[in-house]
């Protein structure tokens, strides 16, 4: 219950981030203009956070998780935020510098040549740690709805502080500006709220956590190339103008991603937990617990997306142009074998192989390379699409082969069974109403959203696949009481 209730309140906050980023996007579009100017100014300030969060991610190098493993694994020594803070602040100022000196090739390359705003932005990371380190030290122990107050107002902050930038001052410096000061304002909040935790800095600690670290964060940096090498063979072979299509239907599958992000978040500190306090007792069960309810939630949202994913274009976008080629068929069924793979990988890195998930991803680095080649420049985007698929299909049965193994834990067939069937009946329920409900509005979608999802939980019902714990996890997570939980379960569960 504990571990839904987490992942639950991570999923709206998520939400939130992304809807009040929207905002963001709005003022930033509406106020610059689309004079030339304008578009210059939009188009570097979004190309200076993707360094941001570049540099947040990559000089992290995996320390993060080592980090979230000892505090859930209730490390003895005190001095774990302490040594995470001294290494993510050297590690980030380092990585700042190099950007700052990189600072003639971005200006050639990119044409951003105010050398303030890009040292502004080589400095938001830093101002980021102490926000980072409270989310993640409270994620470990447990506690995702307080590890999360400081981002809600970091992100409300900033939105304010950019909108107004982007209506008044219109200037890049204003906007990293804007940025810069929200992520201090709430990275000097966040440091108050940890003071009571900074007990020193252990050397030795920080040796054992760059040592579990090192596979992960390898790891990361090519995790980053798998997913953007399908774009570089779209360039090379194909056109630059048909990547924004190929992105576009790439953006589904991303959007989708964040479900499985948001769990394996939760799912980390829950296995490492489970083993300190049982080892590998009972570990495949919640393994296999963990997965199906993953598959559970997400089959039908994949539904409603490839359904209707040219609704969704034209509802955004208001354009009865814009046209939905077929890979987002493809992109969106990657999500599955995607967030198997994600949930293996969080399984190794909590038994301390982490090194498996490098090694593998850097065997998927070598398929999708080759994949994207041969179909590609053979099927043009569709090929691209398929490549990305087939890489995670081929290291998932490598995953379950190998987790087997270690742990005898196999994929729950008779549940993916019944979860694919229900997913097939409800597919063609939606088609059949879509002859008669024209989707042309949001809440028009929304509606035969939930009219799709009813009927496909009605059918998992009736197979007796979706029981009576579940309707308690899944409105225990919405915090509904025990008597309306059980009052429910007495209509819904026969």
């Amino acid at each position: 219950m504990a571990l839904a209730k987490n992942s639950f309140f991570l999923f709206v906050s998520n939400i939130y981030f992304q809807l009040i980023g929207y905002v963001a996007t709005f003022f930033l579009a509406r106020y610059l203009g689309v004079s030339k100017a304008g578009l210059a100014i939009f188009g570097s300030y979004v190309f200076l956070i993707m360094v941001v969060n570049m540099i947040t991610s990559i000089a992290d190098m995996g320390m993060s998780t080592a980090f979230e493993k000892e505090v859930a694994s209730e490390t003895n020594s005190k001095k774990v935020v302490g040594t995470y803070m001294f290494y993510r602040i050297i590690a980030m100022s380092l990585s700042g510098v190099v950007i700052v000196m990189l600072y003639p090739y971005i200006s050639t390359l990119f044409g951003i040549s105010d050398l303030f705003a890009i040292t502004l932005a080589a400095i938001i990371p830093v101002a980021w740690t102490p926000t980072r380190i409270f989310a993640r030290m409270h994620i470990a122990k447990g506690n995702a709805m307080y590890s999360q107050v400081p981002n809600i107002i970091e992100n409300t902050l900033r939105t304010i502080f950019v909108a107004y930038s982007a209506v008044y001052i219109k200037t890049l410096n204003s906007l990293l500006i804007s940025y810069f000061i929200a992520s201090l304002i709430v990275g000097i909040l966040s440091l108050v709220l940890l003071s009571n935790h900074l007990k020193g800095i252990s050397l030795n600690l920080m040796v054992n956590m760059l040592k579990y670290a090192t596979p992960i964060g390898m790891g990361i940096v090519v995790s980053y190339f798998v997913q953007n090498i399908d774009n570089f063979f779209v360039i090379a072979f194909l056109s630059s103008s048909l990547l924004a299509l190929y992105n576009t239907s790439k953006s589904f599958y991303v959007m989708l991603s964040i479900i499985p992000s948001i769990l394996m978040s939760n799912v980390f500190p829950y296995f490492v937990r489970h083993i300190k306090n049982q080892g590998n007792e009972g570990l495949a069960e919640k393994f296999l617990q963990i997965q199906r309810y993953l598959f559970l939630f997400l089959a039908p949202l994949a539904l409603i997306v490839i359904v209707y994913r040219v609704n969704l274009l034209h509802i955004l976008y208001s354009n009865r142009f814009i046209t939905v080629s077929p890979e987002v068929v493809v992109f969106t069924l990657t999500i599955f074998p995607m967030s198997l793979s994600y949930l293996y990988s969080t399984l190794f890195n909590s038994l301390n192989k982490q090194k498996l998930p490098f090694y593998i991803s850097a065997l998927q680095l070598a398929i999708v390379s080759v994949l994207a080649y041969a179909l590609i420049t053979r099927y043009g985007l569709i090929g691209g699409a398929l490549a990305v698929f087939l890489s995670y299909v081929v290291i998932v049965l490598i995953y379950i082969t190998i987790g087997y193994k270690i742990i005898n834990v196999y994929p729950n067939i008779k549940s993916l069974y019944l979860i694919l069937f229900a997913s097939i009946i409800t597919f063609f329920s939606l088609s059949f109403i879509n002859r008669f409900v024209a989707i042309t509005r949001w809440y028009n979608l929304i509606g035969v959203g939930i009219i799709g999802i009813g009927i496909y939980f009605v059918l998992l019902i009736l197979s007796r696949e979706f029981k009576k714990e579940d309707i308690e996890i899944l409105l225990g997570s919405f915090g509904f009481s025990s008597k309306t939980i059980k009052l429910i379960q007495k209509i819904f569960i026969v």
